[in-house]
Order: structure tokens, then C-alpha cells, then sequence
């Protein structure tokens, strides 16, 4: 009987034993999977941000490109306007030196009649 206790007890600690291997196993199987869930959800955070990132970063490029174009485009205008601009004021001047140069014959003449 003694013997049959002890039998008994030696496989109730070796099913224990087994239990226990099994549970651990388990256990590192749940740990395991739970930090792959985590990996995989950080990746997944990760990815949309660079996903925003990259479309903001493409919008705030397309913006600038526009800028620059608008840029361009106002200084070409402006370019043209400042060369209209000097065109007209050339013309003006040499409109007023003609007049100039007619008064100064009109004095001349009127000065060269006054001492006759």
C-alpha cells in the first residue's frame, strides 16, 4: 500500500511537472504573441504616420512649387510694367528737352532782339 502511495505520488508530481512545463510554455506562447500584437500595432501607428507625413510633405511641396510659379509669373509682370514704364518716361523726356531747347531759342531770341 505504501508502495502504491508512493507510486502513485511520483506520478501525481511528474503530471504536475508536466502541468507546469505546459503552463510555462503556454504562458511564454501568450507573452509572445501579446508583444508581436503590440509590434504589429506600433508598426501599424508608425505607417499611418509616415503615410500623413509624406502626404503633408507632398502637399507643402506642391504649395511652394505654386509660390514659386506665382512668383516668377509677378516679377516677369513686373519686369514688363517697370519697361512700359521707363519707355513712357524716355518719351516724356524727350518731349520735355524739345521744349527746353525751344525755349532757350525763344530767350536767345528774345535777349538777341532786346539789345537791338
Amino acid at each position: 500500500m505504501f508502495f502504491q502511495i508512493y507510486y502513485d505520488l511520483g506520478k501525481l508530481e511528474a503530471s504536475l511537472s508536466k502541468h507546469s512545463q505546459s503552463q510555462k510554455s503556454s504562458m511564454a506562447d501568450l507573452q509572445l504573441q501579446l508583444l508581436n500584437d503590440r509590434m504589429s500595432g506600433e508598426l501599424k501607428g508608425a505607417k499611418e504616420q509616415t503615410d500623413y507625413l509624406k502626404k503633408w510633405t507632398e502637399q507643402l511641396n506642391s504649395l511652394a512649387q505654386n509660390h514659386a510659379d506665382c512668383s516668377l509669373e509677378l516679377r516677369t509682370q513686373l519686369q514688363d510694367k517697370m519697361l512700359e514704364a521707363e519707355s513712357r518716361l524716355a518719351v516724356r523726356l524727350q518731349a520735355l528737352e524739345v521744349r527746353v531747347e525751344q525755349f532757350e531759342a525763344q530767350q536767345d531770341q528774345a535777349d538777341h532782339l532786346k539789345t537791338l
